[in-house]
């Protein structure tokens, strides 16, 4: 083949009309008229597009510059496209929307060599959504239009092509290549066509978003599915490459292009690459198909369409054909390494019919194409030395799939490597009839056997074919059947996990063998860890070390049986390396240790809790997948530690015997922390019977005797209310961890150590206190009440409850108009009018959620200016409480409303009692008798009946109008 070297260079007989062609890639519509211009800290929404700036010419300047290397453009739905480094959005595929903040420019290759805007850096970026994948064409007779437009860009001048040649070129062999290598799925016509002089434009090269956008804007082209638009460039115009093309997110995404050259090549790879194709690029390695030192060439697949531009257009080799979907399964042949291999018939690539490639899918996921070229069809020129002078190969060519490099998307693999130093130069790609050629780390082994006009036939040897060869593994398996087998005499033991299959390794590995040789065995029993030798020692298998048993009981432990073990030869017990006798204590590499017992695996919290069991503390060390197959039984523990699951990281205190689950705050935030932590797997934990602490709230079972856990130990909570009925119970080995702290009495507060939120305990809710207000009222008017801060991780786990309102409060919510008086701690009364509040003194009003509302119950009764608290009567006159001695009831004659005492608390009481003389607004004093008030005429009748300034009370006339009038005073 052809020298592929990092800089494009062809060997010299290969350099007449070859031209190396450009393209960008992943754009699906680009609708930006700028680029480079957005102002440093700016963040920019939109679509992720990229490109290869390509060259006429191996010796233009960019071509030394950017090889392999994309440039990428953020193109928003409204304003300028920024290019930015490719590598800042590595990760994010083409047509996916982004967005991201941008920096200052970067002064990189496209923009020095290759006379692009400059890029920007990328300061922070985030996927918005995901490429959408392109739309399936509806009218088949046309799937892809293109619009054609004659362009001089600003600088340039116009050549002398003539519009018709385009079309010619577009409408005829284009279309033409296009439809045959589809076969007939892609069917390309022109849609319109714009002719020089009649599209002015005034962008130039250096941002072809924008040029693509002007063309198409005064054209009135729309981009869509199927839809292609074409710009026509004078050739050698100034900062132009020979071609660029939109790269679609898939076939009939349609795109934006641009050529300078009207032959066929460059015309259908643009295309190629608005139908979602990269480039077809070459490897020479030396003395190897693949690996050790190579050269890359990233247009080096000369027989393809997607590698350099020049005068001939081959088949669509099968990689790239398969990747647009236009290969039919029908058509290839898919070969594993772990089927066997066979002989096999390669149809040529450039017919229609049998096997036209076959798919060589490796073990680690690559996958290869073998194709056959002979001169015929549209790889007819390979016969003709007039047409074909690169000298390119007729053959069996086989191509490497692509899909981590940014550039190709397949990759021509030589069939024949030359291990000189001159090895780049070999221009011979094609298979050598009896040579044999190793694919993919010798998963396959190809060898072409002949070639005729029409096909040619290979032998492919697979890895299956190679282990078959082998001679020694006593594990085996079919091609066609995942079951694996540890064969042993004539009977053949199921494997049933990959752990166990390791453990046999000194048996070999894994062997393909026919199915003849296991259908002449008799199936045993599924493989364990415990097998017997010929001389009927029982032995545990595990990491390459046999350990014999000391007894059947120990095998039955270890969960099998002396009276049906699997039995294997004696080489084979050899070829296990002699280890200690077997124990019911079990270490493994990984850190674990459990007791095998009954058939189960107890995993042990540490060598005390053996010591505290009474089991043995010496046991072997093996690996931890060898008790794999054993079940979980009850851990080995102990108390006084903290057992921590490995899988959900919940802690369980082990303590009398007792397995209590805890949340962390309440081990790190209390002296539970200095018990020493032990990690168990929660398979095991899931075998103890465990309570769950969800809060520091704890109820000793015996006593019932309620705590409250802080970090300076426990609290016994004295009041009943504070705490819940179902508060959790503990036994007294877990509280003797904690040391006592008092007591926490009624009246007592709590906060958060880290939050200034102070709250009443409450049926084992703590209710935030809105304000200091209603903390003085809550605390019958204390204004220093006593507030305990406890850490605020244990703080975290009481459960929040509604917000608890101060009495005295008015408080109403949004959805009700409603307002409501707090009565104590849990009852609100009906106010129906803001004036008997204001003779009571309550006028701060709050608003509230519903939900704190629906915590309270409420009176059916509404508020009266008249109240009781504990037998105490008040009467409420002018914003003060006016207490109603023993003397007064009978004379005023009033209804006492029952209110909680912390009502009368909060709310502000006259320094004197109640008289029956009422002074109102207008200067009427009257005098209240019987329940009546009567108006006093005469100030002599007022000194008579006993009034004074001293006795005498200022009321409102809502006051007043409560008490019913009678006769005048006399």
């Amino acid at each position: 083949m052809f020298s592929v070297r990092r800089s494009r260079a062809l060997r010299s007989r290969a350099l007449v009309g070859v031209v190396v062609v450009g393209s960008l890639l992943g754009l699906t519509s680009v609708t930006s008229v700028a680029s480079a211009d957005v102002p440093a800290g700016q963040t920019v929404v939109g679509t992720v597009v990229r490109a290869f700036v390509e060259h006429a010419g191996e010796h233009d300047a960019g071509a030394q510059t950017d090889f392999g290397a994309p440039v990428t453009y953020i193109d928003p739905v409204v304003g300028a496209s920024v290019r930015v480094p490719t590598r800042a959005l590595a990760g994010v595929p083409v047509g996916a929307t982004v967005k991201v903040r941008v920096g200052a420019e970067v002064a990189d290759a496209p923009a020095t060599t290759d006379h692009l805007a400059p890029a920007q850096q990328v300061l922070s970026a985030s996927v918005v959504a995901p490429a959408t994948p392109p739309t399936a064409p509806t009218t088949p007779a046309v799937t892809d239009s293109v619009s054609i437009a004659m362009v001089v860009p600003a600088g340039a001048t116009q050549d002398t092509t003539s519009l018709s040649t385009v079309v010619g070129q577009v409408s005829g062999p284009v279309t033409q290549f296009w439809a045959q290598q589809s076969n007939g799925a892609i069917q390309v016509g022109v849609a319109d066509t714009h002719d020089w002089g009649s599209v002015p434009v005034a962008e130039d090269c250096s941002d072809p978003t924008a040029l693509w956008d002007d063309v198409a804007g005064r054209i009135g082209f729309v981009p869509g599915p199927g839809k292609h638009l074409m710009l026509y460039l004078p050739r050698n115009a100034p900062g132009c490459a020979y071609g660029l093309a939109e790269i679609g997110a898939g076939l009939h995404a349609g795109g934006y292009l641009y050529v300078t050259d009207t032959v066929t090549s460059v015309i259908a790879h643009e295309l190629g690459h608005n139908f979602g194709l990269l480039h077809s690029g070459a490897t020479e390695c030396q003395g190897a198909v693949e690996g050790g030192t190579c050269q890359v060439d990233e247009y080096g697949d000369l027989y393809d369409v997607m590698g350099a531009s020049w005068t001939e257009v081959g088949s669509l080799n099968a990689a790239q054909s398969a990747r647009l979907g236009l290969l039919p399964a029908a058509q290839v042949m898919a070969l594993s390494p772990s089927a066997p291999g066979g002989t096999y018939t390669v149809d040529a690539l450039s017919g229609t019919t049998g096997t036209r490639a076959i798919r060589l899918n490796a073990a680690n996921g690559r996958v290869y194409y073998l194709e056959y070229r002979p001169p015929s069809g549209q790889d007819v020129y390979l016969g003709d030395p007039n047409r074909n002078f690169l000298r390119l190969q007729p053959g069996v060519l086989l191509h490497r799939v692509e899909t981590g490099s940014a550039a190709d998307s397949a990759m021509l693999l030589d069939g024949t490597p030359s291990g000189g130093a001159d090895y780049a130069s070999d221009a011979q790609a094609a298979l050598v009839p009896g040579v044999p050629v190793p694919v993919a780390g010798r998963d396959f082994t190809v060898t072409l056997q002949a070639a005729s006009a029409s096909a040619a036939t290979v032998v492919v040897s697979t890895a299956a074919d190679a282990y078959l060869r082998t001679v020694g593994s006593s594990v085996v398996r079919t091609a066609g059947d995942p079951s694996v087998y540890l064969v042993s005499g004539s009977t053949k033991y199921p494997v049933g996990d990959m752990a166990t299959v390791m453990a046999l390794s000194p048996l070999g590995a894994v062997t393909f063998v026919p199915q003849q040789y296991l259908d002449g065995r008799t199936l045993g029993q599924p493989m364990s860890r415990v097998v017997q030798g010929p001389d009927g020692t029982m032995y545990f298998l595990d990491a390459g070390i046999r350990l014999p048993f000391s007894s059947c009981a120990q095998v039955v432990d270890y969960g099998a049986s002396c009276s049906s073990p699997v039995t294997l030869q004696q080489a084979q017990i050899n070829a296990f390396y002699p280890g200690p006798p077997i124990t019911p204590l079990y270490r493994t590499t990984s850190g674990k240790t459990f007791y095998v017992a009954a058939g189960a695996k107890r995993e042990v919290a540490d060598d005390s809790a053996l010591v505290q069991a009474g089991l043995p503390t010496v046991g072997v060390t093996l690996l931890e997948s060898g008790l794999g197959y054993l079940p979980y039984g009850v851990p080995v523990t102990r108390d006084g530690v903290v057992l921590r699951n490995r899988t959900t990281g919940a802690v369980t205190v082990s303590a009398g015997g007792a397995f209590t689950t805890v949340p962390e705050g309440i081990r790190a935030a209390t002296a539970l922390a200095s018990l020493p932590v032990r990690s168990l797997d929660d398979a095991g934990l899931r075998q103890l019977t465990t309570s769950v602490l969800p809060a520091p709230l704890v109820k000793e079972a015996v006593g019932q005797t309620v705590y409250l856990l802080t970090g300076q130990g426990k609290r016994q909570v004295t009041t009943a209310t504070m705490v819940s009925p179902s508060t959790p119970t503990v036994n007294a080995a877990f509280l003797g961890y904690i040391p006592d702290a008092g007591t926490l009495d009624a009246g007592t507060f709590l906060k958060g150590s880290a939050n200034g939120t102070v709250a009443v305990l409450d049926g084992g809710l703590f209710r935030p206190v809105s304000t200091w207000s209603d903390l003085v009222a809550l605390s019958g008017g204390n204004r220093a009440p006593a507030i305990l801060s406890i850490d605020q991780r244990l703080a975290d786990l009481l459960p929040t409850g509604p917000t608890q309102l101060g009495p005295g409060a008015l408080v109403v919510s949004p959805h009700s108009a409603t307002v409501y008086l707090v009565n104590g701690r849990t009852q609100l009364v009906p106010v129906a009018s803001f004036a008997t509040t204001a003779e009571l003194g309550a006028t701060r009003l709050v608003r509230v959620g519903d939900d704190v509302l629906a915590a309270y119950t409420v009176q059916t009764s509404a508020i009266s200016t008249a109240i009781d608290c504990a037998g105490s009567q008040y009467l409420g006159l002018g914003g003060r409480l006016y207490p109603v001695g023993p003397d007064m009831i009978p004379v005023f004659g009033l209804s006492y409303l029952g209110l909680d005492p912390a009502v009368c608390s909060a709310l502000p009481t006259a320094t004197r009692g109640l008289a029956r003389f009422l002074r109102a607004a207008s200067g009427t004093i009257y005098y209240v008798d019987a329940g009546t008030k009567r108006p006093i005429g005469a100030f002599g009748t007022y000194l008579t009946l006993g009034g004074t300034g001293a006795n005498t009370i200022q009321v409102s006339d809502f006051a007043l109008s409560l008490i019913p009038t009678g006769a005048a005073a006399s």
